[in-house]
């Protein structure tokens, strides 16, 4: 990587470009600390990210994810199926942001989309911000829900119960805890992922 120290991650890695498999060095500016970021695909259709803090401190799998074929022909799908970048180094503006930004980046190529499945009161907000439409898809499920259950309202009561309790845990995520009731699996389209933190990719610069 020599030559190219100081160079922005949004310029080195332009939207429409896939982000490969690889090492990546890269400086939170706000903050001056640079993180070792591993990017692995294996054999088996898995993407894996990697993250050393400044300390050297090895996180393996912050973040996981398949690619899997998807309910139309031809159709890949790509499951973020963990991510946790909180316990790294204290809490480090951008890092989940960064994280998502390039597991979006690296399946650009492969997947039509990306999907997150069941979550945290506080991760639903998160996914919702780096452009997952959790709060959308929410709503269309259980609209969905209670409109199948025609005149059972024992049903109704529940569905009503169950999307209140979403509600709350969404506008205020540390007042629930435990996972959210099932409201369907966000989806988005790396493109989408990719503009949406596109802005926030200014935060960090790539050096050798």
């Amino acid at each position: 990587m020599a030559g190219i120290q100081g160079i922005e991650l949004t310029q080195f890695h332009p939207v429409g470009q896939n982000y490969p498999a690889g090492v990546y060095r890269l400086t939170n500016v706000d903050e001056g600390r640079t993180f070792e970021i591993t990017v692995r695909n294996t054999p088996t259709n898995t993407v894996a990210i990697d993250v050393r803090n400044p300390a050297g401190t090895l996180y393996r799998g912050v973040a996981t994810g398949r690619l899997l074929q998807g309910n139309q022909q031809n159709l890949i799908l790509a499951s973020l199926e963990h991510l946790q970048t909180d316990n790294i180094d204290g809490r480090v503006p951008g890092l989940g942001a960064l994280v998502v930004y390039i597991f979006a980046a690296n399946v650009l190529l492969t997947a039509a989309t990306i999907q997150v499945a069941t979550m945290s009161p506080a991760a639903a907000g998160f996914y919702d911000a780096v452009g997952f439409p959790v709060l959308a898809t929410a709503n269309a499920y259980f609209q969905q829900q209670l409109q199948n259950a025609g005149n059972d309202q024992d049903l109704i009561s529940e569905l009503n119960q169950r999307q209140n309790t979403f509600l709350q845990a969404f506008a205020n995520p540390n007042a629930v805890q435990g996972s959210l009731p099932y409201t369907g699996a966000p989806e988005a389209l790396p493109q989408q992922i990719i503009a949406t933190n596109a802005a926030r990719m200014a935060h960090w610069r790539l050096v050798a």
